[in-house]
């Protein structure tokens, strides 16, 4: 990683001015800013050294996944394709609205799961989102 002293002295060249404009006016942010978000992220990549779950925490991850079976999605589908052609009845609302509740505290638990095992082991907060490919319960219908 360069010091403090090289990073402010950065002179890009012009090729390497145009990506940073280009990059900054995507993010937003001034490219000073975007340079240093840039760093960051290139540092987290080289400090992330492969980490595995242990086979308790894979079993803790399974059991979780579990919690929201097929049943589970079908159901909530389903009425939420309803419900966007034609009004449900107010049984089938509170349904809806019970499973959507459900689906939300699932999904606080799994990331606050997967946040603490980030913690645990160093890692920043996505590593076991990313690595495990689970961003989404797999049977989740995701919007397009």
């Amino acid at each position: 990683m360069p010091s403090s002293r090289t990073i402010v002295s950065y002179r890009p060249t012009p090729d390497e001015e145009g990506l940073l404009d280009a990059l900054s006016h995507k993010l937003g942010l001034s490219k000073s800013r975007t340079l240093a978000f840039a760093l960051k992220r290139i540092a987290e990549q080289e400090n992330v050294a492969a980490v595995s779950p242990t086979p308790q925490e894979m079993q803790a991850i399974q059991d979780l996944y579990a919690e929201l079976g097929p049943d589970y999605w079908k159901r909530r589908n389903a009425l939420e394709v309803r419900q966007r052609t034609t009004p449900l009845n107010p049984e089938e609302r509170e349904e809806l609205i019970q499973l959507i509740d459900q689906g939300e505290d699932w999904n606080v638990r799994r990331l606050s799961f997967f946040f603490s095992l980030a913690q645990r082991y160093g890692k920043p907060h996505d590593y076991f989102l990313d690595t495990l490919g689970v961003r989404h319960h797999p049977l989740a219908r995701r919007t397009q």
